[in-house]
């Protein structure tokens, strides 16, 4: 199956925010968000998945991530509250719908595909959009059955333009957390000729070429 690969190379690491009453430190992204420019997309895309890369920290856990649309209104929650009891060495995974569900207390392994995954909801802090009144965040599985697919290819979206990956830590310690690899995204056809293309936040030059990668798997 033929794959359109957009990357974000840059290091995600954390900023400390504040302490609450209860003693719990909040730390933001940086950047919050990270961004990938999308574009020249075909019209027949069929599945989509995300790559992260260096995912390294010793409290996954209290690691939220969450994945924007171009529109600024459909997101998906792609991880919270996995892997509660053990250290996460670094890893490199992908995100994809029909793959086995991040576990809840062991640590994610290294080239491993995983749907995403969420024990418990989240308020994730400004400068993410703020959903509808009456519309959270589209929480996947184990809490609801949102996917990548349902909710960006089958609600027809334009799928061209900015796509914005969130990422906070909430917890009782101050822990490093990075991506030390950044992000990927990876929109998958049945007839287009496979074609990488590389973009980041800050530069507005853009590098085509074939790169094999986690990403570039074929899902049937």
């Amino acid at each position: 199956m033929p794959v359109y690969t957009f990357s974000n190379a840059a290091p995600i690491d954390f900023d400390y925010l504040s302490t609450d009453s209860d003693f719990r430190v909040s730390y933001a992204a940086k950047p919050y968000p990270s961004r990938i420019r999308v574009f020249d997309l075909p019209n027949d895309i069929c599945n989509i998945s995300i790559g992260l890369y260096g995912l390294k920290t010793d409290y996954l856990n209290n690691v939220s991530i969450i994945l924007v649309a171009p529109n600024g209104i459909n997101n998906l929650v792609l991880m919270n509250a996995v892997n509660s009891s053990v250290k996460q060495p670094s890893v490199d995974i992908s995100i994809v719908d029909h793959s086995l569900p991040m576990p809840k207390s062991e640590a994610l392994e290294n080239q491993k595909f995983y749907q995403a995954t969420s024990y418990s909801p989240f308020l994730f802090p400004p400068p993410i959009p703020i959903p509808p009144a009456g519309a959270p965040y589209n929480e996947p599985q184990p809490i609801a059955r949102n996917n990548l697919t349902s909710c960006f290819i089958s609600s027809a979206i334009d799928l061209d333009g900015m796509w914005s990956l969130y990422v906070f830590m909430s917890g009782t310690e101050i822990v490093p957390v990075t991506i030390s690899g950044g992000w990927s995204i990876s929109f998958y056809t049945k007839y287009h000729k496979d074609i990488t293309k590389v973009t980041n936040d800050t530069t507005k030059d853009i590098k085509g070429y074939e790169q094999g990668s986690l990403s570039d798997v074929d899902h049937k």
